[in-house]
């Protein structure tokens, strides 16, 4: 593992054994790039209601690691328990259908609001659909997708 990632896996842990959370955290190479990955038995209070824990963990140790590699950016996510990954996976099943609902019946589907990172999946699972638009429309916590036939 080269130094970057040495530095982020030890910001994690220390971050973590800080919060008191026994927690196992890899780094691993991704379809979506680096995802740091901690598996923790508390795991549900790292997570959050709809994730929005996680969300602020990720920010605090993206702030912290940019502030400790300085000139040396490196993109990565946060996840735990797999939860970011499986939610994904949800997503683009249930959007897949969305999308051929509205292709099929040629009608616009509002979708609820999403986390950036959760808009970012969906946007990419539809990327290449011929038959459909995907927007994101609205403004900060109720900024959502709509997705329009083609």
């Amino acid at each position: 593992m080269n130094d970057k990632l040495s530095a982020i896996k030890e910001i994690v842990e220390k971050l973590l054994s800080i919060m008191e959370f026994e927690a196992e955290v890899f780094i691993a190479e991704e379809d979506e790039g680096l995802v740091v990955n901690i598996n923790c038995l508390e795991g549900g209070l790292l997570i959050g209601q709809g994730g929005e824990s996680l969300s602020g963990l990720s920010h605090l140790i993206k702030l912290i690691a940019a502030k400790k590699l300085k000139d040396e950016f490196v993109s990565f996510s946060v996840d735990v328990n797999d939860y970011r990954r499986q939610r994904a996976e949800i997503l683009k099943e249930f959007v897949a259908e969305k999308a051929n609902r509205a292709a099929l019946d040629n009608k616009n589907y509002a979708l609820a609001p999403m986390t950036s990172y959760e808009r970012r999946v969906v946007h990419m699972a539809l990327q290449n659909r011929k038959d459909i638009i995907c927007e994101s429309e609205g403004e900060g916590a109720g900024r959502h997708i709509v997705i329009k036939p083609a």
